[in-house]
């Protein structure tokens, strides 16, 4: 028998063996905000390099064992299978583990349109962080919403309280609800009788009503 042939199982001849690498990933748990989401990757020995995949986790199925690639960090929100491997021919050395990116949080600016008159029309505007479209509801008072849900038409006086919602997406959480509350009013002016002014001897007027 040729003793040469018994060396190695991997049949490597007058080459040394790759050194085992330990291999950690990092940065596991980010959140959306638009940019590429990369873990971080610590090798020992250090400064090694490593080839990084990613694949979404929702979209695996059990029926493929398979690791399909993407090497270009995901973006949008969700859990990414990532699989680092050392890519050096004197080390070898991988990790494996589970790249989280959760939706990100949002704010609605939803301004007090302030004091309206009955039997005029009002066209709510409000925007969200995200961008996404808001929706409006009535709580209370004399006011009905149009088809659109944006334009509120007013049939009395009294206190109007509206809603402003944002229900978020896939890579938006839902919006913490914002109301705005106003008075609508009949638009007629006061008249003031001549009996209710007191006048002072200078001559200037203060009125008075009773």
């Amino acid at each position: 028998a040729n003793p040469l042939v018994c060396i190695s199982e991997w049949e490597v001849i007058g080459k040394r063996l790759p050194a085992p690498a330990n291999v950690v990933l990092q940065n596991l748990r980010q959140t959306y905000d638009g940019r590429p989401k990369q873990v971080g990757v610590q090798t020992d020995p250090p400064n090694l390099p490593v080839a990084v995949v990613y694949e979404n986790a929702s979209s695996r199925r059990r029926s493929e064992p398979v690791f399909e690639a993407m090497t270009e960090p995901p973006v949008a929100a969700g859990e990414y299978a990532v699989l680092a491997e050392v890519a050096n021919d004197d080390y070898v050395g991988y990790a494996e583990g589970t790249l989280v990116v959760e939706r990100a949080s949002q704010t609605i600016a939803f301004p007090n349109p302030g004091a309206q008159t009955a039997g005029n029309d009002l066209d709510l505007r409000a925007d969200a962080y995200s961008g996404l479209p808001v929706s409006f509801a009535l709580v209370s008072g004399p006011a009905t919403l149009d088809e659109s849900g944006a334009r509120l038409s007013f049939s009395g006086t009294g206190t109007v309280t509206i809603v402003a919602s944002q229900a978020g997406d896939g890579n938006w959480a839902p919006a913490p609800d914002v109301s705005v509350s106003f008075d609508v009013t009949s638009g007629r002016f006061l008249a003031i009788n001549q009996t209710n002014v007191n006048v002072r001897e200078s001559g200037e007027g203060r009125f008075v009503v009773r």
